[in-house]
Order: structure tokens, then sequence, then C-alpha cells
């Protein structure tokens, strides 16, 4: 578990699963729906239960994260926009632009 910071501040939670194949294995970004979080990827957690570790298993690196206002990032943030049910279309282009861009930054790192 990981966390990074967007370019306006946001910190953003993270799993990664690194791949055996080191450096040159190819990087799966795993996303959630609304209202969802990073944990639907990863063991015993529902529908796509196993997906990321099934993925790891086969040489991918792997990463899940919780967008903006989902999941583990709700802290701190006004009650409306907690319950994922307030959401801007500023906060929806903030999660492609800036938090992609912070997963990227990651990844490469």
């Amino acid at each position: 578990k990981s966390t990074v910071t967007t370019k306006d501040g946001a910190v953003l939670h993270l799993t990664y699963y690194p791949s055996a194949a080191g450096k040159n294995a190819p990087v799966v970004i795993l996303l959630h729906g609304k209202g969802g979080n990073r944990l639907v990827w990863q063991a015993g957690s529902g529908q796509y239960q196993g997906f990321a570790p099934a993925m790891q298993a086969n040489e991918f690196a792997v990463v899940n994260v919780d967008l903006r206002l989902h999941g583990e990032n709700l802290a701190g943030e006004a009650t409306a926009k907690s319950k994922n049910t307030n959401l801007t279309a500023r906060d929806h282009q903030a999660m492609v632009a800036m938090d992609m861009e912070a997963v990227k930054r990651f990844i490469f790192e």
C-alpha cells in the first residue's frame, strides 16, 4: 500500500503489485467505478476478487488506485462529496487528468 500526491495536492491511496519480470513488465492500472474503491480487485473482495493477484501471477505489475473522493481518499472531505453524491465536472476532470498523471509518475519512479 502506498500513496501518491497529485499536482493539486490530493493524496491518493493505491496498492502496487510488483511483477517478477522486473522493470520491463507490462503494467495494468485497475480503476473502480463511481462510489467504489481499489479493494474490488484484491483477494476476497467480491465480484472481481483476486483479479489483481492473478494478473501479478501472470507477470504483470498491477496498480489499484482509489481515485479522489473514493475509498481511503475520503478523509477530511465534505459529507456530500464523501458519499459520492455531489461529484462535480471538475472532480471528474481531476480524476482523469491529475489522478492518472500521479499514478503514471508512480509507475515510472
